[in-house]
């Protein structure tokens, strides 16, 4: 769940999410370059690029459809890190040996 402040909140499934990546400098200047921004004016960001779009529940019932997301981030590489270990599907525990009656 991303929250910005009470402006915006949305559920972004992590197996959805298909990119993260800095944004382009058209993104980066223009308004509307990405359907929803969550980050304040001059801080880092990044783009989530999901598969298929979200939906952004904004005050006063506000909804809003995003396929991509600027997320103001102090440690853009850990988040990525984080996000590409949460999307590994987990490794089966290793089977258990059977017992020596030697080292008994």
């Amino acid at each position: 769940r991303l929250r910005f402040g009470l402006r915006w909140r949305v559920d972004v499934p992590v197996a959805e999410i298909v990119a993260i990546r800095p944004p382009t400098p058209v993104e980066h200047t223009s308004k509307g370059a990405v359907d929803l921004k969550l980050s304040l004016p001059g801080s880092r960001w990044v783009v989530l690029e999901l598969d298929r779009p979200v939906v952004a529940e904004g005050i006063y019932g506000l909804r809003r459809e995003a396929r991509t997301i600027g997320l103001g981030v102090d440690e853009p590489t850990l988040l990525k890190e984080a996000l590409e270990t949460a999307r590994k599907p987990p490794t089966a525990p290793a089977p258990p040996q059977p017992l020596n009656p030697e080292n008994r």
